[in-house]
Order: C-alpha cells, then sequence, then structure tokens
C-alpha cells in the first residue's frame, strides 16, 4: 500500500467532511469543460480514501457532456472503489454565473448548454444511485 506522502502530500485541518467536486471522470472531458485535468482531483479522493477520511462528491450534471448514460455509469462504478465516499450530490448545470466569464474576458466554452430538464435530472439520479450503495 503506498504511503499517504507518496499518494498526496496535503495538510489536513480537523475536518468531518471533505467535499470534492469532479467536474468529468474522463480526463479529456474534464479539460474540455474547465480547461484543466482531473488528476489531481482524483489524486485527492486516493488520498483520501487511503487515510479514511469520509469524502461527499458533487458533481455538475451538463446536458451535451457529463448528462449521458456512459458518462453517469462510468462515475457510479469508478466512485463504487471508494470506501470513503459517503455520498454523492448530482447537481443541474445552470447559467448564473455567466456574466462573471464575459467580465474576465476567459473562453467559456458553455454559453449555448442549456440547462437540465427535471426529468433529465431525475433520470440521472436514478442512474447513480443504481449503481451506488451509500
Amino acid at each position: 500500500s503506498p504511503s499517504p506522502s507518496s499518494l498526496h502530500p496535503i495538510r489536513h485541518a480537523p475536518t468531518l467532511v471533505h467535499i470534492i467536486r469532479i467536474k468529468a471522470m474522463d480526463n479529456n472531458l474534464c479539460k474540455t469543460i474547465t480547461g484543466a485535468s482531473n488528476e489531481n482531483t482524483l489524486k485527492t479522493l486516493r488520498y483520501l480514501n487511503h487515510i479514511n477520511k469520509p469524502v461527499w462528491i458533487r458533481h455538475v450534471i451538463v446536458p451535451g457532456y457529463t448528462l449521458n448514460v456512459g458518462h453517469l455509469m462510468k462515475l457510479g462504478k469508478e466512485l463504487t472503489r471508494y470506501r470513503c465516499v459517503k455520498q454523492v450530490d448530482l447537481l443541474p448545470f445552470h447559467k448564473l454565473g455567466e456574466y462573471k466569464w464575459d467580465e474576465l474576458d476567459y473562453d467559456y466554452k458553455l454559453y449555448k448548454t442549456p440547462e437540465p430538464e427535471t426529468e433529465e435530472i431525475i433520470k440521472a439520479r436514478k442512474i447513480l444511485k443504481s449503481l451506488l450503495t451509500l
């Protein structure tokens, strides 16, 4: 078993639960959506699992990107490997912060992305729930 320092050397304040935001399980998809890799996020999850710290996962479902059966199945199957995961929240994509991208003059790839329909959110949560035993 790897030592904690070789996995991810982070310092911990006394914390009841750690919240990890997974943008996408697929690294290329994560880079497409955010411009950044998911490697540090997944290293942190592995480390917290190794030291047995409880984790809540927050994952935004984005139509055209992460709101599809294949992605949700991959997410669910991957998360079953971690005994530290105590809760998974699927959050619907929203457009409330788009103005910030304009103000910062950043290239925002999700301008034309619609918010998910209520039925899509319910279906996504059912898919994930069928895979996880939390």
